[in-house]
């Protein structure tokens, strides 16, 4: 049965589309900046069946021929999981931050010596040794649900990306992850957020968050959005969008 495909329109030429994943709400939201035939994304899900076929259902009502560019904050599951479908050689150049990178490798290919180190520190630090096993495996099922691909640009912090339209400046904010970016328009004094959100000094209740996509660290706060803020957990891009 066909999922009801969750796009909307949060600034212009710039969508947000919620993809299922099996934790927080059930949901994450990624952002599709259009160009033409073009269509940019910031963050791209898990790899699961209803997830690509929701990106490929958005791309094909967005008219796109083509997905261009794929800018991840960083590689968590629910982020990262789908970049190795979407992205590589004749597909879609995958931008994330260099400290991103060495983290692939032993997080999703070399899974095994991850999970016997989570284990032995569990232990060490006097979990159970019942508990330790089960929190330690719980990584071999969200492995499962991301397919890795090597970036075509490495960010360090302070670039401008061309996201559809729009050009945003890149934003290291670790935390969250060591890697972890936010994309910034300067043009709009706004960002986006996939865990939390802040306005910028100079931005006020009225600011449309135009062209702006980005992450961070720490918990999602609705009322610090209203200064131009697109969130990838707990609440809609719409309300975002300078409405009342």
């Amino acid at each position: 049965m066909a999922i009801e495909l969750a796009l909307s329109e949060v600034a212009a030429g710039v969508f947000e589309l919620r993809l299922p994943i099996p934790f927080e709400d059930g949901l994450v939201n990624v952002f599709l900046f259009r160009a033409g035939s073009e269509v940019d994304l910031l963050d791209c899900g898990m790899s699961s069946e209803d997830s690509l076929e929701a990106i490929q259902r958005a791309l094909e009502q967005l008219g796109a021929r083509r997905l261009r560019r794929l800018v991840v904050t960083h590689i968590h599951p629910d982020h990262y999981g789908a970049a190795g479908v979407l992205a590589g050689p004749g597909r879609a150049d995958l931008y994330m931050h260099r400290l991103e990178v060495p983290l692939v490798h032993p997080r999703y290919v070399e899974l095994e010596h991850l999970i016997e180190e989570v284990k032995r520190y569990l232990l060490v630090n006097g979990v159970p040794d019942e508990e330790a096993e089960v929190l330690s495996n719980s990584q071999r099922a969200l492995s499962q649900l991301v397919t890795p691909a090597d970036p075509s640009v490495q960010l360090d912090g302070a670039e401008l990306i061309e996201m559809g339209d729009h050009v945003l400046k890149v934003e290291w904010t670790p935390g969250h992850s060591p890697g972890h970016i936010c994309l910034f328009d300067g043009g709009v004094r706004a960002r986006t957020s996939t865990r939390s959100a802040w306005p910028s000094r100079k931005a006020s209740r009225t600011s449309r968050p135009s062209r702006s996509k980005a992450a961070s660290p720490s918990r999602s706060r609705p009322s610090l959005c209203a200064g131009g803020c697109l969130s990838s957990h707990e609440f809609r891009g719409p309300a975002l969008a300078g409405s009342p």
